[in-house]
């Protein structure tokens, strides 16, 4: 009797809907839409924000002058009601980073290894504190385990974008994800597809959100490598 009872518990359990929301919950969603017209730039909408058209270079005055080599370099903006942000956009050799003391798991094959660059500033807030992402090219099998990819800064804030293929196949690029996370917990993640898909949690505050916005539009407008 006590057995049955005992299966029933565990049936009863397999069975029950997590209440735990995950970050891929629909209400978490970011709707994306992509402008892209004959005679008209690229604009991108995403939630609350809005992505002006790509402007080939770099800005003057911004963090990326430093860098001696500077590939596929482009700015562009992102603004919502509330805010704007700045982003430059470019590849650099992992060299360019040692001295900044890179995360273990950003530690370079060689130093030519290009590494994606964003820098992002925020020109109505006299007081802000400027974000950064450094991404590195995940190997498939590095997506088959969700590893360490990237690192998201601004200030005393630090998250680590991983990535994976759990919507797509094993070994393979498909529908390649990223996750930025807070320690272990996931607070946004992108998907690449020809319309991407973005989830954004709905209790981080403000500036988070503004600098995983900024982030996002990064990954949306990347360039490959080649």
């Amino acid at each position: 009797m006590q057995l049955k009872l005992l299966l029933s518990l565990l049936a009863l359990c397999a069975f029950t809907p997590s209440t735990t929301k995950d970050i891929y919950d629909d209400a978490n969603e970011w709707k994306v839409s992509i402008d892209d017209g004959w005679f008209t730039a690229k604009i991108v909408q995403y939630g609350p924000y809005t992505t002006s058209s790509k402007r080939t270079g770099v800005i003057k005055s911004s963090p990326a002058e430093r860098f001696k080599e500077k590939k596929l370099a482009f700015n562009y903006t992102v603004t919502s009601v509330h805010d704007t942000s700045n982003v430059q956009v470019l590849y650099t050799p992992a060299i360019a980073f040692m001295e900044a003391g890179l995360p273990n798991y950003l530690e370079p094959k060689t130093n030519s290894s290009n590494y994606y660059y964003a820098v992002f500033s925020y020109p109505q807030k006299a007081d802000s504190i400027k974000g950064e992402m450094i991404l590195k090219a995940p190997h498939y099998l590095m997506l088959n385990d969700n590893k360490s990819i990237g690192v998201l800064t601004q200030g005393k804030k630090e998250f680590t974008i991983t990535a994976n293929n759990k919507f797509g196949i094993v070994n393979s690029y498909e529908k390649m994800c990223y996750e930025i996370r807070d320690r272990k917990k996931v607070i946004a993640a992108y998907r690449v597809e020809k319309v991407p898909k973005m989830w954004v949690a709905q209790n981080i505050d403000d500036n988070t959100k503004s600098l995983v916005a900024a982030a996002f539009g990064a990954l949306l407008l990347k360039e490959k490598d080649e």
